[in-house]
């Protein structure tokens, strides 16, 4: 759905929205651009600053997400180390 096997204009709007969040969608078009119109930076460069900031985005979301669940269980750690004390 990254725009690699399936056109983006075939896909129902919110499928199409949801795409368009998607970090591997503006890959594919970079990949797709250099490998098959020889693109330069110049025409490409929307496309990276669209990957930068969806990948920023999701990064982090994941790294709050991992923070979370270490969190969590470093709690439930060293609580059950100091019950066994």
């Amino acid at each position: 759905m990254s725009d690699s096997a399936t056109a983006q204009e075939s896909m129902p709007g919110k499928g199409r929205t949801l795409m368009a969040t998607m970090p591997t969608t503006y890959f594919v078009r970079i990949a797709q651009a250099i490998f098959y119109r020889g693109a330069t930076i110049n025409e490409l460069w929307p496309h990276l600053i669209a990957m930068l900031s969806t990948g920023t985005v999701f990064l982090l979301l994941a790294l709050r997400r991992f923070r979370a669940v270490l969190s969590q269980a470093l709690s439930w750690w060293t609580q059950d180390r100091s019950d066994q004390q």
